[in-house]
């Protein structure tokens, strides 16, 4: 949109980076999350489906494990 657009070049302009630093930090981290969370919740919903009632004990890394070749 056009107000986000807007924001991106007034960061980009690096005297306003060197003018606010701290802001300037603040606004990367915040302007660079994913308009969407569809891969997120595909991540959570494949999850759900790898770790049920009977499988609840599996470690961390068979889990990741799971999930990698799922994708």
């Amino acid at each position: 949109n056009r107000k986000k657009g807007e924001c991106l070049r007034f960061w980009k302009d690096v005297s306003n980076q060197k003018r606010f630093p701290v802001l300037f930090s603040l606004a990367r981290d915040y302007l660079a999350i994913p308009c969407s969370s569809v891969e997120v919740e595909r991540t959570f919903s494949n999850g759900t489906n790898i770790v049920t009632h009977k499988r609840h004990r599996l470690k961390n890394s068979t889990i990741e494990s799971c999930l990698l070749l799922k994708e």
